[in-house]
């Protein structure tokens, strides 16, 4: 592979974020960013993989946003992995990531030292997603919807309230791309309102 063929397949999700885990992710036999169509609702096949020079601890399999499976080991370990079949009767996402303790030996981790010692679990890799349509129907998530609506109303008070322009016009203009991308977000749970 070449530089070009490299950056098409990034483009087309086949790959993974990870400050050190490595992870391979597949869904019916299929790479992250694949995408598959079904006319009923569906079973996937999926199978995740993580081998890991940093300890991780718990392995998830994320469905638009939920977790709906998982592996994990009571002690910290080099790797973990799980395979099984995932029942969908909606359109979906469908994600893996690993989760495991701080670390000084994550990439830009914790500088402080009371973070580096923290119980607390750090996400460590997460895939790309692949996408399952069922029915033809849009992939929706109404919390996700939620979350960004929340989201862009607070950043349009920071806006409003605290937001440093040269002029307002400018601040006219950055607040009338957040109110577009609001719109967008509010107009989006139409079709889901309208099912009975």
């Amino acid at each position: 592979g070449d530089y070009t063929s490299w950056i098409n397949e990034l483009r087309r999700g086949r790959a993974f974020a990870t400050v050190g885990p490595l992870m391979l992710f597949d869904s019916d036999g299929e790479q992250p960013g694949s995408e598959r169509r079904f006319a009923a609702p569906a079973k996937v096949s999926l199978g995740v993989s993580v081998v890991s020079p940093i300890p991780v601890s718990k392995l998830e399999i994320v469905a638009n946003g939920q977790v709906v499976a998982e592996a994990s080991s009571p002690m910290p370990t080099e790797g973990l992995a799980w395979r099984g079949v995932l029942g969908l009767a909606q359109s979906s996402w469908i994600a893996a990531r690993v989760w495991g303790p701080n670390s000084d030996r994550i990439a830009n981790g914790p500088s402080r030292w009371s973070e580096r010692h923290s119980p607390t679990l750090v996400l460590l890799a997460h895939s790309s997603p692949s996408y399952v349509y069922v029915d033809d129907q849009p992939i929706f998530s109404e919390t996700a919807r939620q979350f960004c609506l929340h989201w862009l109303d607070a950043l349009i008070e920071r806006i409003r309230t605290e937001g440093k322009f040269t002029t307002e016009a400018h601040r006219d203009d950055v607040l009338a791309t957040f109110m577009r991308a609001r719109a967008v977000y509010q107009n989006m749970g139409t079709h889901e309102k309208a099912k009975p």
